[in-house]
């Protein structure tokens, strides 16, 4: 297995005021990390070749970050593969290569299309299997804004006393490169997700993400 470091947040100290999450100036990097990756791992591609995840490639991720709503009060973090059997020690948004498929199945399932010659995927989709679910942890902003320092592990989630484990039975995720000449700057990356939490209430989650706007929103219960 190979890892390799990275992470979407930092933590900002504002004087008095308690921390809070933000994105880093380099956020559209940072965010173009999982095309990157697709792009290596794929290898030479035709001329528009679509694909399969994971039928041609795998997905080089365990668990990401989703951000934090608007009032910076829940954080959540998606789990490609499973929560329960997670190593403890992996940080959330950490490359992991060479995963044995039969102990750690991806639970969502896509493509990334391809130009020949081109080093960022078009874009890139991801999905729910047929009859899987995806599982989301929400926590408070408060209680994971700590760990975020030296990079959250999988055991610091679990741990966190406001953690809230969801079902996600839609899943639908698209990502598109910058660089290309639409508006925003070309860098688009956007979730839906609804399921049920781990004690029956529903929720829903919408992330709209550009280079230059920041929209993520957390429902819970009817």
């Amino acid at each position: 297995m190979v890892v390799f470091t990275n992470g979407p947040f930092v933590l900002k100290e504002e004087g008095t005021m308690k921390p809070r999450i933000s994105l880093t100036a380099g956020r559209k990097l940072k965010w173009l990390v999982p095309l990157v990756a697709l792009a290596l791992l794929a290898g030479v591609a035709g001329a528009a070749d679509r694909l399969r995840i994971p039928g041609d490639m795998d997905l080089p991720f365990y668990a990401v970050g989703l951000g934090h709503n608007s009032d910076v009060t829940w954080v959540a973090t998606v789990f490609y593969r499973p929560f329960e059997t997670a190593p403890g020690d992996l940080v959330v948004n950490q490359f992991v290569l060479g995963l044995d498929a039969t102990e750690y199945p991806l639970s969502v399932e896509g493509f990334a299309v391809l130009q020949e010659g081109d080093f960022f995927p078009m874009s890139s989709s991801l999905y729910n299997r047929p009859d899987g679910v995806v599982e989301i942890c929400f926590t408070t902003a408060e209680d994971y804004a700590p760990a975020m320092v030296n990079g959250t592990t999988i055991d610091e989630l679990r741990v966190m006393p406001s953690l809230m484990v969801g079902y996600a039975d839609f899943y639908l995720e698209v990502q598109q490169p910058a660089g290309r000449d639409v508006a925003g700057g070309g860098f688009s990356r956007t979730i839906i997700a609804s399921g049920v939490l781990e004690d029956g209430r529903p929720f829903f989650v919408r992330h709209a993400r550009t280079a230059g706007a920041y929209n993520v929103e957390f429902r819970f219960g009817d």
